[in-house]
Order: C-alpha cells, then structure tokens, then sequence
C-alpha cells in the first residue's frame, strides 16, 4: 500500500495468494505485475502454473512459453525447465514436456547431481 509500484512485495504477495489456493488473486496481482513493466521470468512461471490451476491451458502454455523465451542462458533455466515440461504435458504436449523433463533427468545423472 505505501508504495504501489514496487514489484517485489506485488510478486510475493501473488505467490502466496496462489499458495493459499487462491488462484485468480494470484493471477490479478501477477498480471499488475506486467502492467507495471514487469519482465521477470518468475512472474511468468508464476501466471504460467497460476493458470494451470484454474485449467485455462492455453493462457498457462503462452507464460510458460514467455518465461522459457526470457530465461535462456539464466541461472534459473534449468528448474524453468521442469515448469515449463510440466505445463507442456499437462496442455497436452506430451512428447514436448517429456522431452525437456528427460533431457533434465540425463542433465542430472551426468553431473551426479540429486534430483530431488
């Protein structure tokens, strides 16, 4: 409230309301987000598996799409992955999300890292 504009507290906020089970708040407080400029891949992913949720597949498909499109070469990619295979399966790209979610599993077992 005391400062409208600031991100940070607005993307939180969003996250929790999603959490809560409160899918639409979520979404309404992740799509100010954008209104104000945001161009984080978290808000993406976040609208992304927001609407998901509520079973809007087409609109979880395009911010997993845009999230994935700004996330190349980040830090963040490779978990972007799994959302993003997760949401390609769950809209019905089966082979494409099970692509990425394999392509991640050998990721994985080639550097011996945990999956978990």
């Amino acid at each position: 409230d005391l400062d409208p504009t600031s991100l940070t507290p607005r993307t939180h906020l969003a996250a929790v309301l999603v959490l809560g089970r409160r899918y639409r708040d979520g979404i309404t407080q992740w799509e100010s987000c954008i209104e104000l400029g945001a161009n984080q891949i978290n808000t993406f992913r976040g609208l992304s598996k927001a609407y998901l949720y509520v079973g809007d597949t087409t609109k979880a498909l395009e911010y997993a799409r845009a999230a994935q499109s700004r996330a190349l070469g980040h830090a963040a990619d490779e978990e972007l992955k799994g959302d993003v295979g997760d949401v390609l399966a769950s809209t019905g790209y089966h082979a494409e999300g099970r692509a990425l979610l394999e392509a991640l599993i050998l990721r994985y077992r080639s550097t011996g890292e945990s999956i978990a």
